[in-house]
């Protein structure tokens, strides 16, 4: 297994404040959460690269796509999530 990579990002509070908030109330790990929310991103990715790529391009795609579906959290339900805390900290 390759090494891991730390990344430091530049957040709005307010951002911070909900995505952490939504992390909790999905009782997942801030780290877990964005980890899944870059896979499905990745995953996009790919299956709108590979709407213009031949039948091999499909094979990898579909290979690393089930690889990348192992993450259980969704970019829909964090979104929500998100959403609901931003409401919660702001009433």
């Amino acid at each position: 297994m390759a090494r891991a990579t730390v990344y430091s990002i530049v957040l709005a509070p307010e951002l911070r404040d909900a995505f952490l908030a939504a992390a909790a109330a999905s009782e997942r790990p801030p780290a877990q959460v964005l980890r899944g929310l870059m896979r499905d991103f990745i995953q996009r990715q790919q299956e709108d690269a590979s709407d213009d790529a031949g039948p091999e391009a499909l094979v990898e795609d579909a290979d690393i796509a089930a690889a990348v579906t192992d993450e259980a959290t969704t970019a829909p339900e964090l979104s929500g999530a998100v959403e609901e805390a931003a409401e919660a900290t702001s009433a």
